[in-house]
Parts: structure tokens; C-alpha cells; sequence
């Protein structure tokens, strides 16, 4: 094998301007290969988390009906299943929630809003929406003041709204008559979605509990923020608090509720094999047209060989070998020069907001901080190995149907 890979070496090099371009050809496919994948990975990473964050906990349970129609009356009691979920050893931290569609009003504007009725100790375990207020924007409920009310930066700019601005929310109470209550606002929060700003409002538990007589005790949602959320861990720790409920209740993952960022989690392997198979099979037509010449070229080299004894298994080596090395040090190559860039943008950043501004309306990033792991690399190394091989097989085939005799005549 040592002869077979010498002789290959110096088949590579008889060329060097015809090897050099295939190797830069496979060097720069995978640094733009790699690039799209590192980028789309922070691109969706950045998204994920901003839902795990902010948007969704990891885990969260209602009952049946509130799913199918969300109304006040459809609530459960919190306080002895609150307990029995903080047992378990994965979870770090549970909010109750009270949930329910307003009405929301300014000197300015009138329009439909969803209301959090939460505690907001238990809710920055589980949400870090506290950690979107800015010091220029006030605080999360810091004075404890009663019906003090956070909004989002969005839907202070459509009501016209600043801190310590009055807002209106009217409401079905328990009876099923229209309540209203005055409400100052105490903090301004900007998240990187501006749809979900728009969308939900914050008052203490206590306070919409008052306005709607809504027993203590009882809640519309429990939120669940976990130590572990990988998969298997989120999996497991449903299924056993799942034995916890009732069969009038539901607990779901984040990745349930939303569907799709659930599916962007799931398949972003797939769209890096994609990514890559799709340069890789544009590449390898070119090294098979390289080796398919450089065994045209050696025809009487070849034939010599198989006369004097080197059979046609070692000729098919000796092309798949020289086809590998060449992938194989476009690939380090690649590889290097791609993971170098892709480290310097993940730590800097990759501000798109220029080109792709739009995204940022969808609630996605665009500050991206591109990032690759060792698991998709390993992916792509096997790539670039297999597409070495495969590439060889037509010009390794054409080279063992060589006649010896004439071969070695021409």
C-alpha cells in the first residue's frame, strides 16, 4: 500500500497547475459550504434560543379546553402540583400563569392584546423577558407597585405609550361580565421579535386576580424551565410529569407548541448534508474529469505496469488513491479555513441587517454569530472522503479496461 500511495503522490504533482486547481477548487466549495452551514446554524441557533428564552418555556401545561378555547373559566389549581413538578431533579424553576385576552386602550389607539397575570420572581426563572428591559426603560415590577403593567417596546410606540402612561384593560372577569382596570406602566421591554412585543403584556397575578375575581390558587398555565434541554432530557422529563396529571390536562414541549422552530431544531443536520452534497456533487464532476485525463495521459505508463505484473485490483488503488489525496487536502484545507472564519465571526459577530433587515419583522436575528459543530464537521470530512472515492470509480474503470499489449505500443 506504501508503493501505491508514493506512486500516487507523484502522479498528483506531474501536473501541478491541473492538481492545484482541483485543490483549490474543493478548498473554496468547502469554505463557502461551510460558511452557509455556520451561518444558517447561528441564524437558527439565534432564533431557538430567543423562543426558549423569551417566548415559550421548555415545558408548559393547560388544560384541554383552555387549548381549544382560551376563556377564563378554564383554568386549574397550581399549588400541589407546583410541588410535586419541582421534585424532579432536571427542573429549575416553575411560574403559574394567568391568561386572558384584553382589550387594550390609550389616549391613542384601541386594540386586542393577551394579558400575563404572573409572579415575577417565579417568571425570570423561566423567561428572561426582564432581562430585555433596558435602565432607560424602567424595571420588572422592582417597586412592587400594584397594577403596574410591562409592555413591549412595539406597543409603545403604537399607542404612543412611555413610562408611567396610564393604559386601559378591559376584560371578561369569573362572571362572565366586562371589567376594566387602570394600569401604569413600569417597564418597556425589546426583544428580538418584534410580532411577540406586540403581542403580550405583564401584570402581577395578584392584580388581575382582583380585577377578574379569579380564585388564588388558580391558573391557566404553568410554565416549566428546565436544567437540561436536549431531546432525550426534555422527553423524559415530560413523560414523568406527565404521570402527574390528570386526563382533563396537557404538558407539551416548546417544540409542540411551536411546531416549526421545532422542525428548524430537528432537521438542521439535514440541511447541512444537503448544503454540502450539493457542492460536493458540482465539485466532483470536475476531479473526475481530472483523474479521467490523467489516466488518458498514462496510458502506456499504465499499461507498463499491468505487464510487468501489477494486477488490475492495485491500478483501481492506486486512481482512488490519487483521486482522495486531492479531495482530501482540498478538504483540510476547506475545513481549516472555514472553522478559522467561522471562530472569528462567532466571536465578532455577523451583522446582516443591511442586506437582510426584513428578517428582524419575523422575530429572527440579525446579528448573527455564525457556529459549527464537531459532530457536523465529522459529517462533512466523511463527505469529502466519499466524494474522493466516488469520483475515481469511471476513471478507475477505464484505466483497468487498458490492453496491455497495445497499451504499451502506443
Amino acid at each position: 500500500m506504501k508503493i501505491i500511495i508514493k506512486l500516487a503522490w507523484k502522479n498528483i504533482w506531474r501536473n501541478k497547475l491541473r492538481s492545484s486547481i482541483i485543490i483549490t477548487s474543493v478548498t473554496i466549495g468547502l469554505v463557502v459550504g461551510i460558511f452557509v452551514v455556520g451561518f444558517m446554524n447561528g441564524w437558527i441557533e439565534e432564533k431557538l434560543q430567543s423562543v426558549r428564552d423569551v417566548e415559550i418555556p421548555h415545558l408548559q401545561i393547560n388544560t384541554n379546553k383552555f387549548l381549544e378555547q382560551n376563556d377564563i373559566e378554564n383554568n386549574f389549581s397550581s399549588s400541589q402540583l407546583e410541588k410535586a413538578i419541582l421534585l424532579n431533579q432536571n427542573v429549575k424553576g416553575v411560574s403559574e400563569r394567568i391568561i386572558i385576552n384584553s382589550m387594550i386602550s390609550s389616549a391613542h389607539k384601541v386594540g386586542g392584546i393577551e394579558v400575563y397575570g404572573i409572579d415575577p420572581e417565579k417568571e425570570k426563572i423561566v423567561s428572561k423577558i426582564n432581562e430585555y428591559i433596558s435602565d432607560s426603560m424602567g424595571n420588572y415590577f422592582k417597586d412592587n407597585i400594584p397594577n403596574s403593567i410591562v409592555i413591549g417596546k412595539k406597543i409603545a410606540e403604537e399607542y404612543k405609550i412611555k413610562l408611567k402612561s396610564k393604559l386601559i384593560l378591559s376584560m371578561i372577569d369569573t362572571s362572565g361580565e366586562q371589567v376594566s382596570g387602570a394600569f401604569r406602566v413600569c417597564g418597556i421591554f425589546q426583544t428580538k421579535n418584534p410580532m411577540f412585543d406586540e403581542s403580550r403584556v405583564l401584570v402581577m397575578a395578584q392584580d388581575l386576580r382582583k380585577l377578574t375575581s379569579l380564585p388564588n390558587g388558580k391558573v391557566h398555565e404553568i410554565g416549566i424551565k428546565l436544567i437540561n434541554d436536549d431531546n432525550n432530557s426534555l422527553n423524559y422529563t415530560k413523560n414523568r410529569i406527565k404521570g402527574l396529571l390528570g386526563k382533563d390536562k396537557t404538558i407539551r414541549t416548546w417544540k409542540e407548541v411551536s411546531a416549526v422552530m421545532g422542525l428548524y431544531s430537528d432537521y438542521i443536520n439535514i440541511e447541512l448534508i444537503v448544503i454540502i452534497s450539493i457542492i460536493l456533487t458540482g465539485l466532483g464532476f470536475g476531479i473526475v474529469n481530472t483523474i479521467l485525463m490523467s489516466v488518458m495521459e498514462r496510458k502506456r505508463e499504465l499499461s507498463m505496469l499491468m505487464a510487468i505484473g501489477m494486477n488490475k485490483k492495485k491500478v483501481l488503488q492506486l486512481i482512488i488513491t490519487e483521486s482522495t489525496i486531492l479531495t482530501s487536502i482540498g478538504g483540510f484545507l476547506g475545513m481549516l479555513i472555514g472553522y478559522i472564519i467561522i471562530i472569528i465571526l462567532n466571536k465578532t459577530g455577523l451583522d446582516v441587517s443591511s442586506s437582510m433587515g426584513s428578517i428582524g419583522q419575523y422575530g429572527f436575528a440579525t446579528l448573527i454569530h455564525p457556529s459549527i459543530n464537531a459532530f457536523q464537521f465529522s459529517i462533512i470530512a466523511i463527505m469529502v472522503i466519499l466524494t474522493g472515492i466516488l469520483s475515481a470509480i469511471y476513471p478507475a474503470k477505464a484505466a483497468i479496461k487498458l490492453n496491455p499489449a497495445e497499451g504499451v505500443r502506443q
